[in-house]
């Protein structure tokens, strides 16, 4: 039915369709994972003008956006996917190697220890996947993350500085 219609869309006033995955660590990154192997079947996939996440969902992009055509190739991907997260076997010198590395960083904590650690144990990687090759041509669709600022001394939600809302 949503194919159909997309048909009938005129290329000039195509939409712009954007994906947000949830965050919920493991359930979230196969959720989002699912999601998009579904609708690269259904001919929706190439069509999304961007691909949104957080938490759980950006470890699934974190896996997608290391090859530079995924869209075309998000079944094998998923496929890869389902492989690494059967394996139960991981390195604890190495993931002890690499949250040490991380831990330079002034604002780590005791939950960056025990993220860095479970993302490893799944994933078999730590890493920000936007310092992985991503400053050239992305194409679509465009990754956005979202992060928050540990370094701000007042955290408040927008909202509450504006006496309007």
């Amino acid at each position: 039915l949503i194919t159909q219609e997309l048909e009938d869309v005129v290329k000039d006033n195509m939409p712009n369709i954007t994906i947000l995955g949830s965050g919920g660590g493991l359930r979230a990154m196969i959720a989002l994972q699912g999601t998009l192997v579904e609708m690269k079947k259904q001919g929706l996939l190439d069509a999304v003008l961007y691909l949104c996440g957080v938490s759980g969902s950006t470890w699934c992009m974190s896996t997608l956006y290391k090859d530079k055509d995924w869209t075309e190739k998000v079944q094998d991907l998923e496929e890869r996917l389902c492989d690494t997260l059967s394996k139960s076997s991981w390195d604890l010198h190495k993931a002890y190697s690499l949250v040490c590395q991380a831990a330079k960083d002034e604002l780590f904590s005791l939950t960056d220890v025990w993220a860095s650690f479970v993302v490893y144990k799944i994933l078999k990687q730590v890493g920000s996947f936007l310092k992985r090759g991503l400053q050239g041509s992305l194409g679509y669709p465009f990754p956005i993350k979202t992060s928050g600022n540990l370094a701000s001394k007042s955290l408040r939600w927008f909202w509450k500085s504006h006496s309007s809302i």
